[in-house]
């Protein structure tokens, strides 16, 4: 059995990746009205100085977000620095001209799928942005996801290959450029157990329920190595406005059975709390007591911590407060499991995974090294 301290720790350490204090003052402007919005804006541009060389030169993929910025500073008349909004407005112009594209081919693809009966769900900005977003066009969107039933993948890979060109098992590259991955999990995580899913069975391709896109999008966000860049939050934020699309029982069942409890509790609270999201006290009451601390929660920890902006050093001081927690986290970096090295690394064979625990000791020592030298 684990003590409630263990799993308060756990709970702390899943609030790492949460976004910061200027993130959050950003979203919120971007999220909010006048003048809760304005004052937001003020405390960002405090927090990191000049706010065009802050986006030029963050490395997390902040600068998707600029679109949605534009926008935010138009709709809700923020005063914003005019070489800023002259910034953020050429980036909201050129992701209008290429969601044109991106919508474009995901009608030709929807097209073609229908057309063969094969049963399929969209995922991520090609289910959100028209649906949920006020202005479709302001989300970037990076690739066309497509969720399909195992059964289902070559055939609808013979199908794609007519109009895209394949650079991976799953993924594909469209003559304009625009990349389109192809799923079989919701979840895609080695510690996790995969998100249920409806299919409809009649060949039409559809739309997950809100409850399963609100889950997928916290879910992904703490496997990703992309979710510095917020645009799960944003996406988050604007599913939690269905209020009557979300089903909870259901979500906190998904969220149990993949073993997130932990994430979905940390988010959904820092949701509500900074940013004002309508989610129900009964909610976080049962993620809290379904967030168990034992070794597989640990490891879905770790797994999201080594994927995320973090360097190995920075989540080291990070977990100070549990000393326990990171001596265990240091032995994952050093010695991690075969499961984690074949999903982070894309490793086949055992021999592969063998070669890469074998060095892994040695160059991590090697970074730490250079670390302190530099």
């Amino acid at each position: 059995m684990h003590s409630t301290r263990n799993t308060a720790g756990l709970l702390q350490a899943w609030a790492l990746q949460l976004p910061g204090q200027a993130a959050t003052h950003l979203l919120r402007a971007c999220l909010n009205e006048r003048p809760s919005g304005q004052a937001s804006w003020e405390h960002f541009e405090r927090d990191v100085g000049n706010a065009r060389r802050f986006f030029e030169g963050d490395c997390r993929g902040l600068k998707e977000l600029l679109p949605f910025i534009a926008d935010s500073i138009d709709c809700h008349g923020l005063h914003v620095d005019e070489a800023f909004r002259t910034y953020a407005r050429v980036a909201l112009v050129r992701e209008e001209l290429r969601g044109r594209i991106y919508h474009d081919v995901l009608r030709s693809v929807r097209a073609s799928l229908c057309a063969e009966h094969i049963d399929y769900q969209c995922l991520r900005g090609a289910a959100i942005s028209q649906r949920y977003y006020d202005s479709p066009l302001v989300r970037h969107n990076h690739a066309i996801d497509i969720l399909l039933a195992p059964t289902d993948l070559q055939r609808t890979r013979s199908v794609l290959l007519d109009t895209f060109h394949q650079t991976g098992d799953s993924q594909f590259e469209h003559p304009s450029g625009l990349p389109l991955v192809l799923h079989t999990r919701l979840l895609d995580h080695p510690f996790c157990e995969d998100l249920p899913c409806r299919w409809p069975g009649d060949g039409a391709g559809t739309v997950p329920p809100t409850t399963t896109l609100l889950l997928h999008v916290l879910g992904t966000a703490a496997c990703s190595q992309t979710h510095g860049n917020l645009r799960w939050v944003v996406d988050a934020w604007y599913l939690l406005r269905d209020t009557c699309g979300i089903d909870w029982p259901e979500f906190v069942a998904g969220a149990v059975q993949c073993g997130l409890a932990p994430f979905y509790h940390q988010v959904l609270r820092y949701l509500r709390e900074q940013l004002d999201s309508d989610v129900p006290d009964a909610v976080l009451t049962s993620l809290e007591e379904a967030s168990v601390c034992d070794p597989e929660a640990e490891r879905r920890l770790f797994s999201s911590l080594l994927g995320s902006h973090w360097t190995h050093r920075a989540v080291w001081r990070a977990l100070a407060f549990d000393r326990g927690l990171r001596a265990r986290f240091l032995f994952f970096t050093v010695y991690p499991p075969g499961r984690y090295l074949r999903w982070r690394h894309g490793l086949a064979s055992a021999g592969e995974v063998s070669r890469r625990r074998i060095g892994r000791p040695l160059r991590g020592y090697q970074r730490l090294n250079r670390s302190a030298q530099a």
